[in-house]
């Protein structure tokens, strides 16, 4: 079977379909390990900082969108003063999927590391 006739046994719809999952997958791909991090990160750090009346500094966020895991590197969090309060190196958590359809969060898989000596 040549490439000509294999083209035309796929039907126009089903060819559409495919490229649409196609594309929907790349378009998770890149949200999910490119563009979601540094927006998380910056609401995070904004966020965490008003609720706890703390400065809070995150130095980078990683996630896996097919793992559906997180993890959040350089993690610090002062005393008004300054002085440090609590800080990790890595805190790192693996969420189950099933927790996704039941609107609770539940993990699967969850570890620290820490404390960090230093947060840049």
């Amino acid at each position: 079977m040549n490439q000509e006739t294999l083209q035309n046994s796929v039907s126009p719809r089903r060819r559409k379909l495919g490229l649409w999952l196609i594309a929907l997958f790349l378009l998770y791909t890149v949200v999910g390990f490119l563009i979601l991090p540094p927006i998380v990160r910056l609401v995070a750090v904004k966020e965490l900082s008003q609720q706890l009346n703390r400065q809070v500094a995150i130095r980078k966020i990683k996630f896996n969108p097919y793992a559906l895991s997180v993890a959040v590197d350089g993690l610090m969090i002062r005393e008004p003063d300054g002085t440090p309060f609590v800080s990790w190196e890595e805190v790192y958590v693996r969420f189950q999927l099933s927790s996704v359809f039941r609107h609770a969060w539940g993990s699967r898989k969850s570890a620290w590391t820490g404390p960090m000596s230093t947060c840049r």
